[in-house]
């Protein structure tokens, strides 16, 4: 069985700003992060700063608010199909809240013409009336009264 050598690169990915090699496929995926998702930044944990056995080797940090969106233990595509489920996640949640401020604003509107059209209907009443005064009650109980006199 013939071994292959991976091609390697010199890639700035530690959290220090300091180069570190990684193989050519990780590159790629690095890349890719860094073209789909500029926000992001990819960054390398060195093993002698961080001796924990169980915190992952990489790290894709927001570059917003420096907040961690993904720990993993391998730079591989299914690094980028997490990345992308969490974008559909985050698309449909925002469909969904979307949708949710639509129908509330209409069920708001919808409010707003009724008491429209009941206050346009009690001032049609008020001026159509053959009488020279006219009572009207209001929202708060109080009642209104229209006089020409």
């Amino acid at each position: 069985m013939k071994e292959t050598k991976q091609e390697t690169v010199m890639a700035l990915l530690m959290h220090n700003g300091e180069l570190c090699q990684v193989p050519q496929s990780v590159m790629d995926v690095v890349n890719d992060i860094r073209d789909r998702w500029p926000e992001l930044a990819v960054r390398f944990l060195d093993p002698s700063q961080h001796a924990d056995l169980t915190d992952a080797p990489y790290i894709i940090v927001d570059t917003r608010n420096e907040r961690v969106v993904l720990k993993v233990w391998e730079l591989d595509q299914r690094v980028i199909e997490q990345l992308s489920l969490r974008d559909r996640n985050t698309w449909e949640l925002m469909k969904l809240i979307t949708l949710e401020e639509e129908r509330q604003k209409k069920v708001k509107e919808d409010a707003d013409q009724e008491e429209r059209d009941e206050i346009k209907d009690k001032v049609l009443h008020t001026l159509r009336s053959p009488k020279g005064s006219y009572t009207v009650p209001t929202q708060d109980g109080k009642i209104v009264k229209v006089s020409d006199s």
